[in-house]
């Protein structure tokens, strides 16, 4: 079995910048794909969701590729890229991106101010190291600076040659902005995987591995592999639906945090990995 959060970007994004507009969003369980391609073609939610997602519908095609396009543009503003970086991963016309950014801007305005305030943090909390390199511009001391996350994990960051855009403006280094951009959202949805492990372990060892019957077996980036007998699938997969979907929780426990969003989870089974299907569970958020 496995067990994957939904969009756990965007819903890091959402706790993280306190963004009012994604928090509702994220509660209500928009597809973020779906309404970002709405504000693009300048048409309503619920008919763009329709069209995208339902395949008996005639635009399907067209629109299922459109959101797989806007998809890509959503992973991509998550991991800090810019317009020329996503233009190049995704193949959509760079004032297109420029346009789904400035849209970005509008729907969900506090990611930049969120971007700003960490990139303040770290610019602020600069120490000049031991370490100089050689720029275009001549030789510079590198700097180095931090941020602290909501949980206190400490994010450090080194900085490097400028890009050119800075380096006309006399910056030799300078904190890399993908980075300032990438490295709180991914590491904080790390952060969250590696919270619920965690609480998954201590729930199979208190359980006594149902019996021996059932196994963690692997994570990787936002899902968890199971692998159990067929007699505890329905108690393995529930236990841990509700397990994973319950960090709020855990986060307002251990760490005083009201998160404000949901983490909700898809999980799929079968008999192998080539094999899966969608497990449908009354305890999805």
């Amino acid at each position: 079995g496995e067990i994957d959060y939904s969009q756990l970007e965007v819903i890091v994004q959402g706790w993280l910048t306190g963004d009012v507009n994604m928090r509702k969003d994220i509660v209500k369980g928009v597809d973020f794909h779906c309404k970002r391609l709405g504000y693009k073609l300048n048409e309503d939610y619920e008919s763009v969701k329709q069209k995208a997602k339902d395949e008996t519908n005639e635009f399907y095609p067209s629109y299922s590729v459109q959101r797989t396009g806007i998809k890509e543009f959503s992973f991509q503003r998550a991991y800090g890229a810019g317009a020329p970086a996503i233009s190049e991963a995704t193949g959509i016309d760079i004032d297109e991106i420029k346009q789904l950014i400035e849209d970005e801007k509008v729907m969900y305005p506090a990611i930049e101010k969120f971007n700003a305030g960490v990139a303040k943090a770290v610019g602020s909390s600069r120490i000049p190291t031991d370490d100089t390199i050689y720029t275009k511009a001549g030789p510079a001391t590198i700097g180095r600076g931090e941020w602290f996350s909501p949980t206190g994990t400490r994010y450090t960051f080194r900085e490097s040659e400028a890009p050119e855009f800075l380096v006309k403006r006399g910056t030799k280094v300078s904190f890399s902005p993908p980075d300032l951009k990438n490295y709180p959202i991914q590491g904080t949805g790390g952060e969250v995987v590696q919270m619920v492990l965690g609480k998954l372990f201590r729930h199979y060892i208190r359980n006594d591995r149902y019996g021996n019957r059932a196994l963690l077996v692997n994570t990787v980036h936002d899902c968890v592999w199971f692998d159990y007998k067929k007699e505890v699938r329905d108690e393995v997969m529930n236990d841990a639906i509700r397990i994973m979907q319950a960090i709020p929780y855990f986060l307002k426990q251990t760490f005083d945090i009201d998160c404000g969003v949901l983490f909700r989870v898809d999980a799929e089974c079968g008999p192998n990995m080539l094999e899966l299907k969608h497990y449908h569970s009354e305890y999805y958020l």
